[in-house]
């Protein structure tokens, strides 16, 4: 009787443990959102929707304030408004201005077909469309208001109107500063002038103002009395009237041309001397030439 008892009371013990088992999987599973008799399928909580306001924040970027409106009487006239950076391709002068600058009496030269592009090929080339004149000489001297000419060495190819202020700079500055000195100017050397490339010959770099006529390259002067002036910087110290001399071209050249690039600009001018008439927004120049110190100069420089 103990023994069939004691089973009796272990069964129902048994029962009511498989009895919760199954009660705790059910609630189990219905906290989890499984549907029931799916072992399986458990669908995660999802997270509580965004506000609308840091939905808008997130998807949709606020647009900045606009613009206040600019009075009429505050706007820039069009008369007053700056130009386009850069310049249209201009070939040179026309044959009027050619005609009048060879008519002037002031220079000797020659006219020349137009010239289009150049039949050159190298790293810098840079095409037919970019290169020429319009109306382009050769000159080869300009004359003094006394007659005598002052030669160039080589002759070299242009715009009519750069030779034209050549000419102006070299009869009105130059010349008379030699004459009180009892002497003239007879030749220009090392000058160079039209050329289809780059500026400095660098791949790169601008279209020159040689491609098209508009710059001159030169090294010095040289009067008839054998006196030379040189644009290079002398190793030691520099006479007075070289000086003197060098100092009335910066001046002066740098009210007659845009540009003046001599010794002291870059590594590429460092014996020459650059000059050409690039048209520039507000009318603006640039001169770059360092002229040779004298011996004050130099004792200064070195003093502690």
């Amino acid at each position: 009787m103990r023994r069939r008892k004691s089973a009796g009371n272990s069964l129902s013990g048994s029962g009511l443990s498989n009895l919760l088992f199954v009660l705790f999987l059910g609630v189990a599973a219905l906290a989890c959102g499984a549907e029931p008799g799916s072992a399986h399928s458990v669908t995660l909580p999802l997270p509580p929707p965004r506000p609308p306001d840091l939905r808008a924040m997130l998807d949709v970027p606020p647009l900045p304030p606009p613009r206040p409106q600019i009075p009429q009487s505050q706007q820039m006239p069009p008369s007053l408004a700056l130009p386009l950076i850069g310049k249209p391709h201009s070939a040179g002068d026309t044959e009027t201005v050619r005609a009048q600058v060879l008519a002037s009496g002031k220079i000797v030269a020659d006219s020349l077909p137009a010239i289009v592009g150049s039949a050159q090929a190298n790293m810098t080339t840079i095409g037919v469309g970019v290169c020429g004149i319009d109306a382009p000489i050769r000159l080869k001297a300009i004359v003094l208001a006394s007659g005598d000419k002052v030669v160039l060495a080589p002759p070299i190819v242009l715009r009519a109107s750069l030779a034209d202020a050549l000419a102006d700079w070299v009869r009105d500055d130059l010349e008379p500063a030699v004459a009180d000195k009892g002497d003239r100017l007879a030749k220009i050397v090392g000058v160079g002038a039209y050329q289809c490339r780059r500026r400095d010959r660098l791949l790169r770099a601008k279209v020159s103002e040689h491609a098209t006529g508009d710059a001159i390259d030169l090294e010095g002067f040289v009067t008839a009395k054998g006196r030379h002036f040189a644009i290079a910087l002398p190793h030691g110290d520099a006479d007075a009237d070289r000086r003197s001399f060098l100092a009335l071209m910066k001046k002066t050249a740098c009210q007659r041309f845009t540009t003046v690039l001599g010794p002291g600009a870059d590594s590429y001018h460092a014996g020459h001397l650059h000059l050409d008439l690039e048209t520039r927004r507000h009318s603006g120049h640039l001169c770059e030439w360092n002229l040779p110190p004298d011996s004050a100069d130099r004792a200064a420089s070195k003093a502690p």
